[in-house]
């Protein structure tokens, strides 16, 4: 009996220790703290945003990408490039940028036109795109049409497929304008941009 009398308050002992550690601890209160410093853009794919880098050389097909587009008189070239991050989701954005200098940048957002020639001369030329279920298509023209050529020199795209649940991340941000979304954190951080601070 005696044996049953000790464990019993023994437990008790044991059951008034936690509840007064319990009430200790869950009684302290001070002000808040101060909200920490933005921490640096994660490494390329944590972002939900998923880019996808691709090298068009100035070469025709069928040895090269450029297809001519309309017939019997083209009225531009057009290049196909293989997205597989690009779904059947309706509610994607798919953005796309350029450089005539390497996959280092830098970078300009798609539409684009004076893309080889300069501003003022008799001709202008422009690089736009379409994008659908697994594939943009890049679309190389001068205008006004009356001479059709390929581009140049070799062209570098670098395409970012965003999903919506990153899009209501931020909502104020106009995601049909490539250069709005350069400006995102994860994006400038893929396009080696040193943001304007």
């Amino acid at each position: 009996m005696q044996y049953k009398e000790i464990m019993k308050k023994n437990i008790l002992w044991i059951l008034a220790a936690y509840t007064l550690l319990g009430l200790a601890f869950s009684s302290c209160s001070g002000p808040a703290g101060p909200v920490g410093a933005q921490g640096p853009p994660g490494t390329k794919g944590t972002s939900n945003i998923q880019f996808v880098t691709y090298t068009v050389p100035a070469i025709a097909a069928p040895a090269g990408d450029w297809n001519p587009i309309g017939s019997p008189n083209p009225t531009g070239y057009g290049a196909d490039l293989i997205v597989p991050a690009i779904t059947t989701d309706t509610n994607l954005v798919v953005q796309v940028y350029y450089s005539l200098s390497g996959i280092s940048g830098p970078w300009s957002a798609m539409p684009s036109t004076q893309v080889f020639y300069a501003p003022g001369t008799d001709t202008a030329d422009q690089l736009g795109f379409n994008w659908d279920t697994k594939n943009v298509t890049i679309v190389y023209n001068i205008m006004p049409p009356i001479v059709t050529q390929m581009p140049k020199n070799t062209i570098y795209f670098d395409v970012a497929v965003i999903p919506p649940v990153y899009m209501r991340r931020h909502p104020n941000v106009n995601w049909k304008s490539g250069t709005a979304v350069m400006q995102l954190p994860e994006v400038e951080a893929e396009l080696h941009i040193t943001p304007n601070k």
